[in-house]
């Protein structure tokens, strides 16, 4: 528990959305084998996987669409500043994701940090799981485009563009097979 308050605050420092850490019990007298984190409330947030299960086939497609794209825009920079600032998340899926369902706020905060690990330089094997995990999600709840899969790497990827389509760079050929597999049809 210590270590998600310690990544919890990192990754808020870095401008990375997180629910703010507000207090951590290592071990409780009564319960010596529990530890407890508590983290700011975020009013109106759910999981994109309760979002996408009560909220989203409420709203009309032009909702859906406006949600989408601010959200893939948001979660594609969020991600590729994780990785920048060399952080990995062994388990980024729509559950650890909350939401609000206001396509004018377009935030995506980062749950359970506890399977984070912070790299002095992140693998590129590492980046590419943390996307096809994202992917894999998308896949599941049958969301996104091809379009919108290619918009997502281009925010992700960033000025880097360039320098990851570069020929003879052994970590963008890795990138380059995974684009393909990430922009297919579901």
């Amino acid at each position: 528990v210590r270590r998600a308050w310690e990544l919890g605050h990192a990754l808020l420092r870095r401008r990375i959305d997180t629910p703010r850490p507000l207090i951590c019990i290592d071990h409780s007298l009564a319960h010596p084998h529990r530890s407890y984190l508590l983290t700011a409330a975020i009013p109106g947030a759910m999981t994109v996987t309760e979002f996408l299960e009560h909220d989203w086939p409420t709203q009309t497609a032009g909702t859906q669409q406006a949600w989408l794209q601010g959200h893939l825009r948001r979660l594609a920079a969020q991600i590729s500043q994780l990785h920048n600032c060399g952080f990995d998340h062994r388990d980024l899926k729509f559950s650890n994701l909350l939401v609000t369902a206001d396509p004018g706020d377009p935030r995506v905060w980062l749950l359970d940090l506890d399977g984070m690990r912070e790299w002095r330089r992140l693998p590129l094997a590492r980046r590419v799981q943390n996307l096809a995990r994202i992917h894999l999600s998308a896949q599941a709840h049958q969301l996104g485009s091809l379009a919108d899969r290619a918009r997502f790497l281009q925010q992700y990827l960033g000025p880097d563009r360039a320098r990851f389509a570069a020929a003879g760079d052994l970590q963008c050929a890795t990138l380059r097979e995974l684009m393909p597999m990430l922009l297919k049809e579901a």
